[in-house]
């Protein structure tokens, strides 16, 4: 959780790429249940406003049947196919020399 905290301090500075692995759908408490874990939505939720990530990379869990799918739902929702950013942060990375003014 400690990486988490350098990603806000970073955005507008570094293009921000967290992935969601496939041990992010799972509970994170031990013995947790399935039940118990984020739901994507969340994740998503948690990478565009907490993170303040540009890009997500999304890891395809063992149990496809029960997550991918969400993930693509999440993915295809109108307001987001009509951003080219998909909802996430168009800054430009300052240490690229043509995003400094």
């Amino acid at each position: 959780m400690l990486v988490y905290s350098y990603y806000p301090k970073l955005a507008g500075i570094v293009p921000l790429a967290p992935m969601v692995a496939a041990g992010n759908y799972i509970a994170a408490r031990h013995g947790g249940s399935a039940d118990e874990a984020p739901r994507v939505d969340q994740l998503y939720d948690f990478a565009r406003d907490r993170l303040k990530a540009n890009y997500i990379f999304w890891a395809r869990p063992p149990d496809r049947s029960r997550y991918f799918p969400q993930v693509l739902d999440i993915l295809n929702q109108p307001a987001l196919r009509a951003d080219p950013a998909g909802g996430l942060s168009k800054a430009c990375p300052s240490v690229f020399a043509f995003c400094v003014n």
